[in-house]
């Protein structure tokens, strides 16, 4: 790459073609703002901040890798909210059970 350190000006590019960023195609997400996103697209259509850059993972120790870090501890699911309702009413019952005898 001959001729890099003679440039003096940091606007010359080695490039032939040059790009117009005004003419690329405009992501369009929303915006906090209630706009739409005015970043340059990338193949699927959204911008980098907008999901552009990554497809998900491929390999199967990235699926892995992902399941395990969306594992949930299960305190909400619906087996465990009955049995939370079952031992209240079972607590409720004995206190009034308790109170009846003494």
């Amino acid at each position: 790459m001959e001729g890099w350190g003679k440039m003096k000006s940091r606007n010359i590019t080695p490039c032939k073609h040059k790009f117009n960023i005004k003419d690329a195609k405009k992501c369009g997400a929303k915006t906090r703002n209630k706009t739409s996103c005015k970043s340059a697209a990338m193949k699927n259509g959204r911008c980098r901040m907008h999901g552009g850059k990554s497809t998900g993972a491929i390999t199967q120790t990235g699926i892995e890798r992902i399941k395990k870090a969306n594992f949930k501890h299960g305190l909400y699911t619906q087996e465990s909210l009955e049995f939370k309702r079952d031992a209240a009413e079972f607590l409720k019952m004995s206190k009034r059970f308790l109170s009846e005898l003494g």
